[in-house]
């Protein structure tokens, strides 16, 4: 695999076509590109797509913004029906679901040490 873009490609190539989560969304342009090629039941996009406290963006944007970001990812993926959204926190939303509910999980949000350790937990 030469770049992440190829993901899709890679899960089909291991068998893993149940059920996927990706843990921060931001645009959606990674979930566009595992979408194109991935074979897979359902994918989860999960974020919370707000402003919170302790958590420092590349890029400043302030809650209308964020609003914004979440609305365009919303219109590409709506006709989608592999597509579930799931506006929260990592760590809440992983309380929605079942152990071994997913065949892989894509974490890619709040970049701290403490966080991704949270969310590989949860």
């Amino acid at each position: 695999m030469k770049t992440r873009n190829e993901f899709g490609t890679l899960l089909n190539n291991m068998g893993l076509i149940g059920n996927a989560v990706e843990i921060g969304v931001d645009y959606g342009a990674f979930s566009d590109e595992v979408l194109k090629n991935w074979f897979g039941k359902l994918y989860f996009m999960v974020d919370a797509w707000v402003k919170y406290p302790g958590y420092n963006d590349y890029v400043e944007r302030d809650d209308a913004k964020m609003e914004e970001i979440y609305q365009s990812v919303v219109r590409k993926s709506e006709h989608n029906s592999k597509v579930i959204i799931l506006r929260s926190f990592s760590v809440q939303a992983a309380r929605m679901f079942v152990k071994d509910y997913f065949d892989f999980v894509y974490i890619d949000a709040d970049h701290t040490y403490k966080s991704a350790k949270e969310d590989i937990k949860a």
